[in-house]
């Protein structure tokens, strides 16, 4: 009964990470309006989603050493109570700077929760085990992606800060952590042989996960104006849906990794996921109707939702019990730093094309990183 209930605080724990940027997405066009007189106000918005992930880069290697040094569980529990202290402050913070402040502090416990978290599976599954898991874990985070954007359209149609007060939740994960989570690192061993070193292996991992990142956050971030330009008067509701499509079908997705992982290497669930993903970022050229955008979404979920996990799993399986929290570390740093410069990617490339085009351009990127995994037979 206890591993039940820890198993399962382990994967809604996981899904706060999803929960910081889903909440708010369907709220951002009303967060821009609140604060219209404020210049550059749409580039500010948007650091709402991705301010957050720059602290996480920034803390997150050193939440892997505190994890290795201190042990698992009482970081994981200051971290989720950080979380819920620092989300909330949208709510109640009727400045846009003030706020940002606020989606910092989110951050840095977010570090702290994406690496506990990954470090904690390394912990105690292994093998198969580890990779049903990991795809467990990846299509609840997916599907609560799902419900979160959802009820945060929902809300934001009531007030466009009342999606931060969910945040909240997180207390109650602290809570439940610290009846239900027994420490799992070696304490007379990790604590005092911290290893760190980065390989050709793992920084190929760490470059994927940067791009696999600032492609990810194209939909959450720019899908929203592309439908309110394409499509004036669009719902926030409505908004949060077609961005639900996308990820419930990843939640699809990542339910099928194990059963794909178990059968090949690495490299072909990369070139795989890629293809699929890149197929989807190409066919937004031609979504010129809702069907169409519906489309290609679907086929954006399906590859990300077997490259996200592939990722986890992989650095994990290039780690030991002396560097699992350093490694998981830099993953997540990693994979927030691709957050964080995927607006600034993206931003510049308006000069030169539309949005629409702008899509197919990291689509033909991804079917070239998946040409090179064919060939790529050490990873």
């Amino acid at each position: 009964m206890k591993t039940t209930i820890r198993n399962a605080v382990i994967l809604f724990g996981s899904t706060l990470s999803v929960m910081a940027g889903a909440i708010v997405t369907p709220a951002l066009p009303y967060i821009t309006q609140n604060f219209s007189n404020i210049d550059n106000i749409e580039f500010l918005t948007k650091l709402i989603l991705s301010l957050p992930p720059l602290f996480i880069a920034i803390f997150s290697p050193i939440s892997g050493y505190l994890f290795e040094k201190f042990g698992r569980k009482p970081i994981l529990i200051i971290a989720a109570i950080l979380y819920g202290i620092a989300g909330t402050t949208g709510y109640y913070l009727n400045d846009i700077y003030f706020i940002l402040v606020g989606r910092a502090f989110l951050g840095i416990a977010i570090s702290a929760l994406m690496t506990g978290f990954i470090v904690v599976l390394g912990d105690l599954f292994d093998g198969e085990k580890r990779n049903k898991f990991i795809g467990i874990q990846g299509a609840i985070m997916s599907f609560a992606g799902v419900i979160y954007l959802l009820l945060g359209g929902l809300l934001a149609d009531i007030n466009w800060n009342v999606p931060f007060i969910t945040y909240a939740v997180s207390i109650i994960v602290g809570i439940l952590l610290l009846f239900f989570l027994d420490e799992t690192s070696h304490k007379t061993q990790t604590r005092q042989q911290v290893q760190f070193s980065i390989s050709l292996k793992t920084s190929l991992i760490y470059l994927s996960a940067i791009f696999v990142m600032i492609c990810y956050l194209m939909v959450p971030t720019q899908l929203p104006f592309l439908i309110n330009y394409q499509f004036p008067n669009f719902p926030a509701s409505k908004i949060g849906l077609l961005i639900a499509i996308w990820i419930m079908f990843s939640s699809l997705s990542s339910l099928f990794y194990p059963k794909i992982k178990n059968r090949v290497p690495f490299r072909y669930v990369y070139m795989i996921g890629f293809f699929i993903w890149g197929f989807g970022h190409l066919l937004i050229y031609f979504s010129s109707n809702l069907v169409m955008l519906v489309a290609s979404l679907i086929f954006s979920g399906l590859g990300n939702g077997l490259v996200v996990p592939n990722l986890k799993s992989h650095i994990l399986a290039h780690s030991t019990e002396y560097n699992r929290g350093i490694n998981s570390g830099f993953l997540t740093t990693a994979l927030y730093v691709g957050q964080f410069l995927s607006p600034i990617v993206v931003q510049p490339m308006f000069q030169y094309a539309n949005i629409s085009q702008i899509f197919p351009i990291f689509g033909i990127l991804m079917f070239l990183i998946s040409i090179v995994y064919i060939f790529t037979n050490k990873i």
